[in-house]
């Protein structure tokens, strides 16, 4: 949670604007290729016609023949890219040859209404042609970059008043896609929200950006309206039909294919003018050619119209908390995977590659999602976010697993020593009343010897045989205990060993697949061999199949398995059960589920009183009556809560204890 509330306070603060804005650029970037608009076409003002017409800038009686030559063939509008706000004098002709020239641009401009001018209205302004400002057929030029220095949005309308509502000077690209789809019955409006052109049941919304957006994602900017632009991609060099003033002079070309209801543009492309810009269609090209500004008005235009006649998707944002929805729960289901597979004592080396595989598989849904978003509903979901979040969640929760393994096994270290201990104390016990049986008959032998010296003289061979005869029992029996004690020394030693090399070295050595039936039951065989019992008692195993071959830490089954034998064993003691028709019994029930093992150890002894049933795990607290140090429940039920496995106790002098262990299985 800290972690996902500190990513999107440092994507609030915009400190990711510029990566988010890489991958907006990459979705053009991998999209697929259009077929170029041609209902656009540019005219442009470019080196050969400088070359040409021997004008560094076209003036105004090029400009004018130029007009003419073009609405001859009567294009829907005519957008004019440069700025005419003084007259442009020709050198090759004279001064009334000039004045002349510019009073017919001047006409020319006054009576056609389908040409549209510019003036640049954001500072520093440029004043726009006299005549056309008078006729209010001028538009901005403006162009929005962001702090990278790339045009990814337009505007609406550049200003707005004291009121918050726009002026009445659009931007270019609007005008011109507007005044050619008014030719066909589209209408428009201001409303709240940003710009609406429609026609009968359909429409398009130009947003007001971005008064519901974060600052990270756009710059904010209440005194503007713009909308992100869905940049045309070709296949070919140029994205629309061009051609030169020169070659339009010329006559060339078939003109009336050019221009007849089309929107036509004039522009400079010179490589000098200064007009050229970066977008997202160069920033992962080759080539990292700049978009010069008349054909930046004509993907405008182009988005607009292809919006509102072909269906195609204008670019629009995805709500922030879509975006801080596919932050969250990446991250909360690798948190979960993680708990999940620590909580089943599986190996770091396995949760770290099973968390990047997920963290991998997220990231391409992320990509997946984005990209059908964008290019099918034209909705732009920022993954920039969450794709920061997986990679710091797999770092932070990996080496959080890492510090808590290291608890963990240190903790279970513990429990292992006081197992040692708990086992080793018992043993001693044995082996030191062994030999004190071994010395009490060799102090009886010799007692017997020294009683009986003057036997020695007639018969000594036949006594000593028949004294050692009538202790050599006791002693093989007590050598038998000790012999046991060593053994079960040994054991806790390689136990002890095998998770001390698990632990710290750089294999696992005791996870491993076992037939966890078939060591069960090896092992109360081996108990039963080594404990000294003088009443006779059944263990009824019921085996499950599906336990044969599991991953798991076969100590934790092994300690568990003897310290609940070794308790049945004592409650079933014939001693503390008066019936005469008891008979010792123990049942054990192993049980595979499919997150778990299960095992059930049921004895028909005398039970545990019940108020020792609530204390019995703690340690110290024995019901053996003096002859338990109260460890070995104690210890198993610290090893189930290690394991994050579960512990349940039922019992009463009727019918017995039942013991039910269920640990997670390790995959």
């Amino acid at each position: 949670m800290y972690l996902s509330f500190s990513i999107i306070t440092i994507h609030q603060f915009g400190m990711i604007h510029n990566i988010e804005l890489a991958n907006y650029d990459l979705l053009f970037y991998i999209q697929q290729q259009e077929p170029i608009d041609r209902r656009i076409t540019l005219i442009e003002w470019d080196e050969n016609s400088i070359n040409t017409l021997q004008e560094s800038i076209i003036s105004d009686n090029t400009l004018n023949l130029l007009l003419n030559k073009v609405l001859r063939h009567n294009p829907i509008t005519l957008g004019l890219d440069l700025y005419r706000d003084i007259p442009v004098p020709s050198f090759k002709l004279d001064r009334e040859a000039n004045i002349q020239a510019y009073n017919s641009l001047s006409r020319t401009f006054m009576n056609n209404s389908n040409i549209i001018g510019i003036q640049k209205i954001v500072f520093p302004k440029i004043e726009p042609t006299p005549v056309l400002a008078k006729n209010g057929r001028v538009a901005a030029s403006d162009l929005y970059q962001d702090l990278d220095v790339r045009v990814r949005k337009a505007y609406t309308f550049p200003n707005i008043d004291v009121d918050g509502n726009p002026t009445e000077i659009p931007y270019i690209g609007v005008a011109l896609a507007y005044q050619y789809l008014a030719k066909d019955g589209w209408l428009a409006d201001n409303i709240i929200d940003g710009l609406n052109i429609h026609k009968d049941n359909k429409s398009i919304v130009l947003g007001k950006f971005p008064t519901k957006l974060s600052a990270s994602k756009f710059v904010k900017d209440d005194s503007q309206w713009k909308f992100l632009l869905n940049w045309r991609k070709t296949k070919l060099d140029d994205n629309f039909q061009s051609i030169s003033v020169a070659e339009i002079l010329k006559e060339s070309k078939n003109l009336d294919n050019l221009f007849s209801d089309r929107l036509v543009i004039i522009g400079n492309v010179t490589s000098y003018n200064g007009d050229t810009h970066r977008t997202p269609l160069d920033r992962f090209s080759t080539r990292e050619e700049l978009m010069n500004g008349v054909e930046i008005v004509a993907q405008v235009s182009s988005s607009i119209i292809s919006a509102a006649l072909d269906d195609r998707n204008l670019i629009h944002p995805a709500p922030l908390w879509v975006e801080y929805a596919l932050l969250i729960l990446p991250m909360f289901s690798i948190a979960k995977k993680c708990e999940d597979f620590f909580n089943s004592n599986g190996s770091l080396s396995q949760l770290r590659l099973r968390t990047f595989i997920y963290g991998i598989l997220y990231i391409a849904v992320l990509c997946i999602i984005c990209l059908v978003s964008f290019q099918n509903f034209g909705i732009w979901i920022s993954i920039t976010p969450s794709i920061i979040g997986i990679i710091l969640s797999w770092i932070c929760f990996n080496t959080f697993s890492q510090s808590q393994k290291e608890k963990r096994d240190f903790h279970y270290l513990k429990l292992l020593m006081k197992d040692f201990k708990h086992n080793i104390r018992g043993v001693s016990r044995q082996i030191a009343s062994a030999n004190r049986g071994i010395h009490r008959n060799n102090k009886a032998i010799a007692s017997k010897i020294n009683d009986n010296l003057s036997l020695f003289e007639n018969s000594e061979i036949e006594f000593l045989d028949n004294l050692l005869r009538q202790n050599i029992d006791s002693i093989t029996t007590r050598n038998q205990a000790i012999d046991a004690g060593i053994i079960r020394i040994n054991r806790y030693q390689e136990r002890t060993a095998n998770f001390l090399n698990y632990t710290y070295s750089s294999f696992i050595h005791n996870i491993e697949v076992h037939d966890l039936n078939f060591k069960i039951n090896e092992f109360i065989n081996q108990f039963i061999s080594e404990q000294r019992i003088d009443y006779t008692y059944s263990i009824e195993p019921n085996y499950d199949e599906l336990v044969i071959a599991q991953k798991v830490h076969i100590d934790d089954w092994l300690i568990i398995v003897e310290n609940l034998i070794s308790n049945a064993v004592y409650a079933i003691n014939p001693e503390l059960n008066q019936s005469k028709s008891f008979e010792p019994k123990i049942k054990l029930k192993t049980i595979n589920t499919p997150k778990n093992i299960k095992l059930i150890v049921e004895d028909n002894g005398m039970g545990i009183p019940e108020e020792l049933q609530q204390k019995i795990f703690f340690p110290f607290v024995s019901f053996k009556e003096g002859r338990g140090d109260g460890m070995g429940l104690h210890l198993v039920s610290q090893i189930i809560n290690c394991r994050k496995g579960k512990l349940t106790l039922e019992s009463n002098s009727m019918t017995g204890t039942i013991f039910m262990i269920s640990l997670p299985k390790i995959y």
